[in-house]
Order: structure tokens, then C-alpha cells, then sequence
């Protein structure tokens, strides 16, 4: 089937919706083939990971912090990693596909022709998420100290508390957009922070509203799914109250989360096709305002250049 939905266009905020929700009927097959592909493996060698991690956590933990570290440090950290490409090979993936759309008028791409030029994309985008986390990292300190500080200085308090839940609001935003202008931008590392700067400028609000809507949605679908499987788990692991099999409960909770997190991640192609739609929309209005201010200088200096000839 051809994909027939122009995707450089201005769009107001509904049709940006609409067009993603209608992007999405038209090629989640596909996408969900390269999911699949591409995304899952990550995310069961992280699922793999972790639950061992959680089953080695329950059986081995001594209650000293050095005990802690030794039990859960590198299966843990790996699994992290594991989720870190996950996410970052998704997002690769979502915007290649819609880049290759974009520029064969509408005809899909095959698996191949994704996994071609994945690797960059995908290594950039993980770079970006490393930076990005190293920097909430940073926050989620300052935060800490604020509360600790707040005892007995509650202005600090007043301040951390605001600055951190906008901070993390603008820091959601801004990295959702900066994989699209990484990917269909395909530019060198680094040039995709000043880019997204550039695309937001004079449209964070618009953009932070439109993102929580396309939260909504996913939420809605993603808790649906969650609902069921917390419903099918907790019927099936009554009979594991016996601290004999406490361990086993931790490790097949985990595996069963797993699964949960697989099930729920699919509904993110909500999410990031809508920000893929708005990349498109916004750089379009940008791009058209910046012809029109063109022409309105082209007319400008036309008639100084007539009152020049009509003063000589």
C-alpha cells in the first residue's frame, strides 16, 4: 500500500493529530515489523538482564551497600544500557522510516533499507540520551539538595521544587524533538542540540501542549494494556505467597513486566510519529515565514531603489 499522507506541510494543532493518528493507520504493519526487528531484541536482553538481577537481588542481599552494589551493579547497568538502545534504535527507526517516505513519495521502506542506515542515527541518538540523563542527573541532585536544604532555609525549597518540575518538563520536550532533527536532519553529532533550539524558538508552548496530548493518548492505550496483564499476573501468582517461592515471585514478576513494557513500548510509535508530524509542520512554518520575510525585503529595498531613480 502507498502512502499518500503529505508530510511537509503546515498544519494547525488538530490536523497535527489527525495526520499522525492517519500516518499510523496507514503503516503500523510495517513499522511494527521493524520494531520487532530492531527494537525488542535490546529490550529482552534488558528484560533478561534485569530479572536475573532482581531474582539474584532477593536470594543473595545482606543488607550492606557494598552487598548491593556487588548484587545488582553490572547486570543492572547492562540492562540499563540494553533499555537506553532500545529507546534510541526506536526512535531511529520511527523517523527513518517516515525520512524515507518523505523522499520516495510515499512508498515504504523495506527492513533493509532501514538497517542500512541505522547505525548512526542510532548511536546518536543514544549519545543524546546519555548526555541528557547525565544532565537530570545533575537536577534530580540540585532537587535533593534543595529539600535537604529546605529544612532550614525553605525559600531554597520554594525554588527547587518549580525549577526542577519545569526544568524536567522543557528537558522532555526538547528530547523528543531533538531525535527527529537528528535523524531526518542527519547531521554531524552535536548539531542536533542548537537545531532543536532553533525549531522550538517561539513555539515551546505550542509544542509542550501538543506532546502532553500525544501523552494522553499513549497513556490511554498503554494502561489499558497494563491494567490486564497486573490483572492476569495478580490471579496467577496467589498461590506464591509461600516465602519458599519469593524469589520466583520477584523473578516472574519481572519477566512479566517485561512483557508488559514490550506490549506497552509498540504504543509509543504514537508519541514519536506525532513529534516526527510536528518536526515536519514546524519546519515548514519556519521555513515559509523565512520566505516571506524574503519577499517583504526583496519589496522593501524594490521601492527604495524606485525612489532612488525617481530622485536623481
Amino acid at each position: 500500500m502507498t502512502q499518500t499522507l503529505q508530510l511537509r506541510k503546515v498544519r494547525d494543532f488538530g490536523e497535527r493529530i489527525g495526520d499522525s493518528m492517519t500516518f499510523i493507520k496507514l503503516n503500523w504493519a510495517r513499522m511494527l515489523g521493524l520494531y520487532a526487528v530492531f527494537v525488542i531484541p535490546f529490550l529482552l536482553v534488558g528484560i533478561i538482564l534485569g530479572a536475573n538481577s532482581i531474582a539474584d537481588f532477593i536470594t543473595k542481599f545482606s543488607g550492606s551497600l557494598n552487598a548491593f552494589t556487588s548484587v545488582m551493579g553490572i547486570k543492572l547497568a547492562l540492562a540499563m544500557v540494553m533499555f537506553f538502545f532500545a529507546s534510541s534504535s526506536y526512535a531511529a527507526v520511527v523517523y527513518l522510516y517516515m525520512d524515507h517516505v518523505e523522499k520516495n513519495n510515499g512508498a515504504q521502506p523495506a527492513i533493509a533499507d532501514i538497517g542500512k542506515r541505522l547505525l548512526k542515527p542510532m548511536l546518536y541518538n543514544m549519545g543524546y540520551s546519555i548526555l541528557v540523563f547525565a544532565i537530570i542527573m545533575m537536577v534530580v541532585v540540585f532537587f535533593a539538595l534543595g529539600v535537604v536544604g529546605g529544612k532550614s532555609n525553605p525559600l531554597l525549597l520554594l525554588i527547587a521544587v518549580p525549577l526542577c518540575m519545569f526544568g524536567g518538563l522543557f528537558t522532555m520536550v526538547y528530547v523528543l524533538m531533538m531525535f527527529p532533527v537528528n535523524v531526518i536532519g542527519n547531521g554531524r553529532f552535536g548539531s542536533a542540540i542548537s537545531g532543536t533550539f532553533q525549531l522550538l524558538r517561539g513555539r515551546w508552548w505550542f509544542t509542550i501542549g501538543f506532546i502532553i496530548i500525544l501523552f494522553i493518548i499513549y497513556y490511554f492505550f498503554s494502561l489499558a494494556i497494563s491494567t490486564m496483564v497486573n490483572l492476569l499476573f495478580g490471579l496467577t501468582s496467589i498461590n506464591m505467597m509461600d516465602p519458599e517461592k519469593i524469589t520466583g515471585m520477584g523473578k516472574t514478576y519481572a519477566y512479566v513486566f517485561g512483557l508488559n513494557t514490550i506490549i506497552q513500548q509498540v504504543f509509543y510509535l504514537v508519541i514519536f510519529v506525532g513529534c516526527g508530524i510536528h518536526f515536519y509542520s514546524t519546519q515548514e512554518e519556519k521555513m515559509g515565514a523565512g520566505l516571506e520575510q524574503q519577499i517583504d525585503n526583496i519589496g522593501v529595498k524594490g521601492h527604495r531603489e524606485e525612489g532612488k531613480e525617481e530622485t536623481w
